[in-house]
């Protein structure tokens, strides 16, 4: 599995846990978010300690 960074058009972020980049559009498109965009989460992102998300 692998993980997916998406942010929706009212600016609210989301971590998606999917297979692969293709299947993320399959989740969204379920909960009917409407993206602004996505990227995948690479493991290096979680090798140092710190925040990962932190809300406005």
């Amino acid at each position: 599995m692998k993980y997916f960074f998406v942010v929706d058009t009212k600016g609210k972020r989301h971590i998606v846990i999917a297979q692969e980049s293709s299947n993320v559009a399959e989740i969204v498109k379920d909960s009917k978010l409407e993206v602004d965009y996505s990227y995948e989460l690479e493991p290096d992102t979680f090798k140092d300690q710190g925040f990962l998300i932190s809300d406005k």
